[in-house]
């Protein structure tokens, strides 16, 4: 992500650091697999309105293979039996952005660097 960030805000190693230990606790992360090969981690909130993607993160060597495709269509299952929408933000500069709109993601706001997208049930 830090190439994302960079472009969006500039990069400060320090902030990073203590803004992800807050916001995006490693140990709330669900580790995706491939057979038995982590291969990156999804951080999922739940709340009764919503299930809120706040981050996936695919490693560059099995991006472009449909893994976080699969992962956020398995969401999306789970969305309709739960009968509650699928919320994300995405960088601005950030090539996911394409991807969610293929699944079914709209545009619903943004601000300056950042895109909210929902996904109806």
């Amino acid at each position: 992500m830090r190439e994302y960030i960079e472009k969006t805000w500039g990069w400060n190693e320090e902030f990073q650091r203590a803004s992800f230990a807050e916001h995006l606790p490693w140990q709330r992360f669900q580790i995706i697999t491939v057979g038995p090969i982590p291969v990156g981690g999804a951080f999922i909130s739940d709340s009764p309105s919503s299930i809120d993607l706040e981050m996936i993160i695919i490693d560059p060597r099995f991006q472009r293979m449909g893994i976080g495709a699969d992962f956020i269509r398995n969401l999306l299952r789970r969305s309709r039996t739960e009968r509650r929408p699928v919320r994300l933000r995405v960088l601005k500069v950030n090539p996911a952005r394409a991807l969610y709109q293929r699944l079914g993601f709209v545009e619903v706001g943004e601000d300056a660097g950042t895109i909210e997208m929902q996904a109806e049930p």
